[in-house]
């Protein structure tokens, strides 16, 4: 599935989590949330339906935030956590994570890496032009 590019924002993402939610996503193996407006709640929302896709192997949470565009304001560090720590725990079967293009910097990246080690099955991490990142976040990944 594939709705990158559209305006969707805290309440629709909040809503299209809960069409997720449902069964008919359970053999689902590739979303594409890329440059949506989903807001710190929607992307909590998304983690939670997430929850539905056991087989997911590819998935795109890319161009969420933006400093420079008061349309895509950056998601609290806070939030990206709440994320990972309830992605982590059905993303057994992710290969492919795109976080690229948002304001994910050293403290979001510290949070990931403990939800990164039980994604086992992960072979690609995109976090390109996440321009907060510094070489010692890049470190704490590798």
């Amino acid at each position: 599935l594939d709705i990158s590019f559209n305006r969707i924002d805290g309440m629709d993402s909040f809503e299209l989590s809960n069409g997720l939610a449902s069964n008919k996503t359970s053999s689902m193996k590739a979303l594409n949330f890329g440059y949506i407006n989903p807001g710190g709640v929607g992307l909590i929302s998304i983690a939670n339906a997430l929850t539905n896709c056991p087989k997911l192997t590819e998935l795109h949470l890319n161009g969420f935030e933006d400093e420079d565009d008061n349309y895509r304001a950056p998601i609290p560090g806070t939030d990206w956590q709440t994320f990972f720590n309830i992605f982590q725990d059905s993303s057994r079967s992710l290969e492919i994570l795109n976080v690229s293009c948002n304001t994910i910097d050293d403290e979001v990246v510290t949070l990931m890496v403990d939800s990164l080690v039980n994604m086992a099955s992960l072979k690609i991490l995109n976090l390109n032009s996440n321009h907060s990142i510094s070489t010692s976040g890049y470190i704490m990944i590798s």
